[in-house]
């Protein structure tokens, strides 16, 4: 069934137009009446069609409409407002809002627009699941962190599997902590395991635990360790990946810190609009990142923007291919 929401902080119209929808439509249909509770809804559904208000009691419709791409690129977007503004048109055409009501407009005219635009959602491409698995907590924000991002923002569902809590490097609930702050600003649901820390095996027992969430989630794509890699804990999570993953279509293994030279990549993913983003999911993991040389900064993008020479030079992650549909 396609899904509506409708954001609007004036209780009439959010009311009228409501029961146009539902009385005209078979469409499901969600309401919010301010920033906040639109915002809450977005983050935690994939939506055919937003309808805002340009102006909202604690953000603009502008913001809305940001927030929106953010989490799925492809949701359709209609604003409604009573401002001619030039220059909140303008701005709204530069979001790519796909269409534009001013006030007054009748019945009619809001109901053709709705139906054309939840009919175009008919072209979205269903969403893919992605699998992001990481021996310790960050490994996969630090590897491939602006992919994630990249997938949130076509619509796909992002799953992250840490198989340790990272006891060695830091206080395990604490760290912990910092793996649910970084999957909650990632959008992506969060399985942390506490196989033990620098003696994670390539045996039955990891194998067992990403057969587990394999079977859970069914992903058509797992990011993973590469096997060239002097850390034991990410070399044994790739080997095991590889047997729990034996029916995943696509597998691809991200770069760490500790990659040797002999990682050799063949994907470069454009990160560029999500570097920033990226640093926000990174700095999580503030005790990490107070004393991990390779989590400052400057070295994320140095090392993003050195792959970026097989990529245009944009700022990329690299990724060795396993097998890819």
């Amino acid at each position: 069934m396609k899904k509506i929401l409708l954001i609007d902080d004036d209780q009439d119209i959010l009311f009228l137009l409501s029961k146009i929808i539902e009385r005209h439509t078979g469409f499901f249909l969600a309401t919010a009446e301010n920033g906040q509770v639109a915002k809450s809804k977005l983050k935690n559904n994939n939506w055919d069609l937003v309808i805002t208000d340009v102006n909202l009691p604690d953000c603009t419709g502008l913001d809305i409409v940001s927030f929106a791409r953010r989490y799925n690129s492809l949701t359709k977007v209609l604003m409604i407002t009573g401002s001619a503004d030039a220059n909140v048109v303008i701005e709204a055409l530069n979001l790519k809002v796909d269409s534009y009501l001013l006030k007054p407009f009748d019945s009619n005219q809001f109901l053709e627009r709705v139906n054309d635009l939840v009919n175009m959602s008919k072209q979205i491409i269903l969403p893919r699941k992605i699998l992001a698995i990481g021996a310790h907590p960050d490994d996969v924000e630090i590897g491939c962190g602006g992919t994630l991002l990249n997938h949130k923002m076509q619509g796909d569902q992002v799953s992250v599997l840490t198989l340790s809590n990272g006891e060695q490097g830091g206080n395990p609930s604490v760290r912990a902590y910092e793996a649910e702050h970084a999957s909650h600003v990632l959008g992506a649901s969060l399985t942390l395991c506490d196989l033990t820390d620098t003696n994670i095996s390539a045996g039955n027992e990891t194998i067992s635990t990403i057969e587990k969430v394999i079977a859970e989630i069914k992903p058509d794509l797992i990011y993973t360790h590469s096997n060239n890699d002097a850390h034991q804990d990410h070399r044994n999570v790739h080997k095991a990946t590889m047997v729990a993953g034996r029916a995943v279509s696509s597998i691809e293994c991200y770069q760490s810190p500790s990659a040797t030279i002999e990682f050799k990549p063949s994907r470069f993913v454009d990160i560029s609009k999500q570097m920033k983003r990226k640093l926000s999911l990174i700095k999580c993991y503030e005790t990490q990142v107070n004393k991990c040389e390779y989590l400052k900064s400057s070295f994320i993008r140095a090392n993003a923007e050195y792959w970026g020479r097989f990529a245009n030079y944009s700022m990329v992650e690299p990724f060795e291919v396993i097998r890819s549909v």
